[in-house]
């Protein structure tokens, strides 16, 4: 089974999941993508080269313009490149992850959420 899965990366890289769009609700999800996008900064999406050419496919083009993505990184091809990382386990204080949900008002929020959480 092929799952698919996006991350987005905001604020000093931090990752937040989301549900990624799919052919059959790609024209739904892209305009909430988008939101994310203008209020958050996000500075990288990690996915697929399957979810990445949707995202950037002509129908996709409609919502959001493809020079106005941010830079993606395709995590089928991460497996197979070298590893060179030095890892530095964090803080309870930093941030783990942004939980996004959209608000009475019907705009998008997140609430940050820290290791110690």
């Amino acid at each position: 089974a092929d799952i698919s899965v996006l991350w987005v990366c905001v604020r000093g890289l931090v990752p937040v999941c989301i549900r990624p769009p799919s052919a059959d609700n790609l024209m739904a999800a892209l305009p909430t993508l988008k939101m994310m996008m203008e209020c958050c900064n996000i500075m990288a999406i990690m996915t697929t080269h399957g979810v990445m050419k949707l995202m950037t496919s002509k129908a996709g083009s409609q919502v959001v313009d493809p020079k106005k993505w941010p830079m993606f990184v395709e995590t089928d091809e991460a497996v197979n490149k070298k590893k060179v990382t030095i890892y530095k386990p964090p803080t309870p204080e930093m941030i783990a992850y942004l939980d996004f949900s959209v608000n009475s008002n019907g705009l998008l929020t997140g609430v940050k959420m820290s290791h110690a959480a």
